[in-house]
């Protein structure tokens, strides 16, 4: 391999890794202010122009269109993850941080994200249990 590729391929690890723990660091910001029902500290880890995308399936209750600003997003989040039934945790998804939602162990969410300079652009909770199946297999 030459120095030039090793160099751009050791640079993309870097970056990858980077972009990791960014996602991890608002993961672990949306659990905590959900779990403190902190709304203030939910709004500060949101871009202003957040938006949530939910998808229920037409199995669970769900917005037909996305949720878009960051008081809103709040709103749905707190919901969402602030249900002190429910217990949220860090995991892989598609390869990054995300959250995952159980209620009495049985997956019920998966929350992923997209973060720009330390905030929540775009977050997506797949909340349809036809797609959580295999969630549920782990």
């Amino acid at each position: 391999m030459s120095r030039r590729r090793a160099t751009w391929l050791k640079d993309l690890r870097t970056r990858a890794k980077s972009v990791a723990c960014e996602h991890e660091r608002a993961a672990r910001a949306l659990i905590t202010a959900t779990r403190n029902a902190d709304a203030a500290a939910l709004a500060r880890a949101l871009h202003l122009d957040a938006s949530l995308t939910v998808d229920g399936g037409g199995q669970v209750p769900a917005p037909r269109t996305p949720v878009r600003g960051r008081v809103a997003v709040v709103r749905h989040l707190m919901r969402a993850l602030g249900d002190p039934e429910v217990d949220t945790v860090i995991e892989s998804v598609n390869g990054m941080p995300g959250i995952v939602v159980r209620r009495d162990g049985t997956v019920v969410g998966v929350l992923v994200l997209r973060v720009r300079r330390s905030l929540v652009c775009e977050a997506w909770l797949v909340a349809n249990p036809d797609k959580l199946e295999s969630w549920n297999r782990r």
